[in-house]
C-alpha cells in the first residue's frame, strides 16, 4: 500500500532536515582540512619544515570544532515543552551556525586575498560594501565560479535549515555531543605538538586570529615626551643641488601587487614579467627595494607622501586621514618646483575615502573610475576598467594638456588585485594575470618613448606591495623575514644613476628623491635614502609594517638584518637582537604613530 501524499511529504521534509543538519558537519570538516593542508603547502615550504602545520593547524581549529557540536547538542538535547526552552535551544543552534558561518568567511577571504578573516576589517571596509561586493564577485569567476557558487547555495540552504529545525532528539544530540568529546580529546592530544615557527599565528583558528592586538594600546604622556625628546637630537645631512633638472617630467607607476618573486631579474624563481626586465636592463633597477606597508594603502602614503605607514596611536589600521601632511610629499613637491601633480586610476576613489584625502593632501588632477573616458567600459574589482584602459586615458591626458608645464603623475593599477582574474579572458589565473600586467606596462612604456617623454621625463615603475599571498618555494630560505617585503623597482629615463642599484632603499625614499633631484632642499636622517643621482644614499634603516603580525613593525638594517618591534603602547619592545641605536630607533618609530597630529601640548 503506498503511503499518503501528506505522509510522503512529511517523509521528505523530514528527509530534507536531517540532511541539511548532517551536510554542516561536511562543510565544516571540507573547511578545516583544506585550511590545514593550505598550510601545510605555503607554510611548510617556504620554511623548510615538512609536515609541520597539519597537527598545529588541526590542534587549534578542533576546538573550535567542538564547540560547533556542543552547541548543536544542546540546541537538540532539550525537551520542547516550553516556549523559554524552544527559545534557548534555537539560540544555541543559532550560535552554532554562526562559528560556522565565520570559519566559512575565514576560508572564502582566504581564497581570495590570501589571509585571515579580521573583524577590524571588517568593520572597516563594511562602509564600502560595493567595492566589497566586486571583489567577492570576482571569486566566482571562471573556471570554478559557478561549482563555487552551488556550493554557497547549498551551505546558506543547510545552515538555515538546521537553525530553524531543532525539535527534541536524543539520539542525535547525544551523537553531536560525542563528536565534541571526540574534538576536544583530538586537540588536546594534538597540542602536545606545536608549531615553533615565528609566525604562529596562521595556524590559530578565526576567533584567536581575532584577539585584540596590542597595537591600539595608548602611549602616556611621559613615554612620549621622551621619544619627541630622543628624535630631536636625530643627525640630519641637508642637501641641495647645484645643477637640479627643474623640468623634469615623473611618472610613478604603482603596478598592483607586482611583487619580486615574480620576475628572475628580480631574485624570483618564475619569469612571469620578462617584458618589464627586459625594460629594466635597458634602464636602472634596484635589486633590494622593499614596500613600506603590506597593502596598497600602505603603498600609497610611503610613495606619495614619504610617510612610513605606521598605524597612529590608538588605532588598529591605518586610516588615510591620519596622513594629511601638506608639507610633504608629492604634491607638495609639485607645488615647489612649479609642477603640476596628478593622480590617476581606474579605481573607485571613494573607497577607504582616497579622494577626498588626494583633496586634502592637494593633488591638481585626480582621476578615478568615474571618468567619462571609462563610460560603458566592462567593470572589474573596484569598479575598475582593466589596465588597457587606464593607459590609454593617461595617454589621451598626456597628448592634450600643456607641454610647457612639467608635471608629476602618480598612476595605480587595478587588474592584478586579487583574486588575479585575467581580464583578457575573464579567468581566475594567477599567472595569467601578471603576463597581462606585463605586456600592458610594456606597450605603455614603448607609447611614451615614442612620444619623446624620455628625453625630458623618467618614469618610476614599482609595486605597492607585495602579493597577499604565501612566500614562494626557496623565497624564504633566500631572503628570510624580509621576504615580506620584496618589491620591484625600474627608474626609466633621463638620470645619472648606476644600471644596477645593489643597495637597499624603500618606498618612503622616493619623494625625497624627486625632490632633491628637482632642487629642492632636503634634509635626509638615517631613515631617508636619495637614489637618483650618481652615487645613491641608501637608508641607515629600512622599517616594513608586517601583515601577518599588525602589531609588529620590522626593521632592516645593515646586509641582511631584521629586528621586530611590537607595537603595545608604553610596553613596546623589540623581539629578538635590537638594531644599532634602538633607543633612536624606537624613538622614531613612537613618534611617527603621531605625524602632524602631534600637537604641542603633547611635545
Amino acid at each position: 500500500m503506498s503511503p499518503s501524499p501528506k505522509a510522503f511529504l512529511k517523509t521528505f521534509c523530514h528527509s530534507i532536515r536531517v540532511t541539511a543538519l548532517w551536510s554542516l558537519p561536511v562543510f565544516l570538516v571540507f573547511f578545516l582540512f583544506i585550511r590545514a593542508w593550505k598550510n601545510e603547502e605555503n607554510y611548510g615550504a617556504y620554511s623548510n619544515c615538512a609536515g609541520c602545520f597539519w597537527i598545529p593547524t588541526l590542534a587549534h581549529d578542533l576546538w573550535l570544532a567542538a564547540l560547533f557540536f556542543v552547541l548543536f547538542g544542546l540546541g537538540y538535547a532539550l525537551s520542547d515543552r516550553r516556549f523559554s526552552v524552544r527559545l534557548l535551544k534555537f539560540l544555541f543552534r543559532l550560535s552554532g551556525v554562526l562559528i560556522l558561518i565565520i570559519i566559512a568567511a575565514d576560508f572564502m577571504v582566504g581564497d581570495i586575498l590570501q589571509h585571515r578573516f579580521l573583524w577590524t576589517d571588517f568593520l572597516r571596509f563594511s562602509g564600502d560594501a560595493e567595492s566589497g561586493f566586486s571583489v567577492a564577485l570576482a571569486w566566482f569567476a571562471p573556471p570554478y565560479g559557478k561549482y563555487k557558487a552551488i556550493a554557497v547555495f547549498l551551505f546558506i540552504a543547510a545552515a538555515l535549515t538546521a537553525c530553524f529545525s531543532g525539535k527534541q532528539h536524543k539520539k542525535m544530540a547525544m551523537a553531536w555531543i560525542v563528536l565534541a568529546a571526540l574534538c576536544f580529546s583530538a586537540s588536546f592530544v594534538m597540542s602536545k605538538f606545536p608549531v615553533r615557527y615565528v609566525h604562529e599565528n596562521v595556524v590559530w583558528n578565526v576567533l584567536e586570529a581575532n584577539r585584540p592586538d596590542t597595537r591600539t594600546r595608548r602611549v602616556s604622556e611621559e613615554f612620549l615626551r621622551a621619544a619627541v625628546k630622543k628624535t630631536e637630537t636625530l643627525a640630519q645631512v641637508c642637501e641641495q643641488r647645484d645643477h637640479p633638472s627643474a623640468k623634469t617630467n615623473f611618472i610613478i607607476l604603482m603596478l598592483e601587487s607586482w611583487s619580486s618573486w615574480q620576475s628572475q631579474l628580480f631574485g624570483g624563481d618564475e619569469d612571469w614579467t620578462p617584458l618589464l626586465d627586459g625594460i629594466a636592463r635597458k634602464n636602472h633597477y634596484f635589486t633590494r627595494f622593499y614596500a613600506n606597508g603590506f597593502t596598497t594603502l600602505g603603498g600609497e602614503i610611503a610613495i606619495i607622501l614619504g610617510a612610513h605607514p605606521l598605524p597612529a596611536e590608538g588605532e588598529s589600521a591605518l586610516m588615510l586621514s591620519d596622513f594629511r601632511n601638506e608639507s610633504a610629499g608629492i604634491p607638495y613637491i609639485a607645488r615647489q618646483t612649479g609642477h603640476q601633480s596628478a593622480f590617476i586610476t581606474t579605481s573607485d576613489l571613494s573607497f577607504l575615502s582616497l579622494g577626498d584625502w588626494l583633496r586634502n593632501i592637494r593633488f591638481d588632477v585626480i582621476e578615478g573610475s568615474r571618468h567619462p573616458f571609462y563610460e560603458g567600459m566592462k567593470r572589474w574589482q573596484f569598479d575598475a576598467p582593466e589596465d588597457t584602459a587606464l593607459y590609454a586615458r593617461f595617454l589621451q591626458w598626456l597628448d592634450r594638456r600643456d607641454a610647457e608645464k612639467p608635471f608629476i603623475a602618480v598612476m595605480l593599477t587595478v587588474s592584478s588585485h586579487p583574486p588575479f582574474i585575467n581580464p583578457e579572458n575573464g579567468v581566475n589565473d594567477f599567472e595569467g594575470t601578471f603576463r597581462y600586467v606585463d605586456k600592458q606596462a610594456a606597450h605603455f612604456y614603448e607609447s611614451l618613448k615614442k612620444r619623446g617623454f624620455f628625453n625630458d621625463g623618467v618614469l618610476l615603475i614599482i609595486g605597492d606591495h607585495r602579493t597577499m599571498s604565501p612566500l614562494r618555494r626557496g623565497e624564504y630560505e633566500k631572503y628570510g623575514e624580509r621576504s615580506f617585503a620584496r618589491v620591484p623597482m625600474i627608474v626609466a629615463g633621463n638620470v645619472e644613476m648606476p644600471k644596477v642599484v645593489t643597495e637597499p632603499f624603500q618606498q618612503t625614499d622616493i619623494a625625497p628623491s624627486i625632490a632633491d633631484f628637482l632642487g629642492l632642499e632636503v634634509c635626509f636622517n638615517p631613515f631617508m635614502g636619495n637614489f637618483l643621482k650618481k652615487e645613491p644614499s641608501p637608508p641607515e634603516y629600512i622599517l616594513h609594517m608586517r601583515g601577518d603580525e599588525r602589531d609588529r613593525v620590522d626593521v632592516y638594517y645593515g646586509e641582511n638584518a631584521v629586528s621586530g618591534y611590537r607595537l603595545a603602547g608604553d610596553e613596546s619592545r623589540w623581539l629578538e637582537k635590537p638594531p644599532p641605536n634602538s633607543d633612536m630607533v624606537s624613538a622614531w618609530i613612537t613618534t611617527q604613530r603621531f605625524g602632524t597630529r602631534l600637537s604641542p601640548a603633547r611635545q
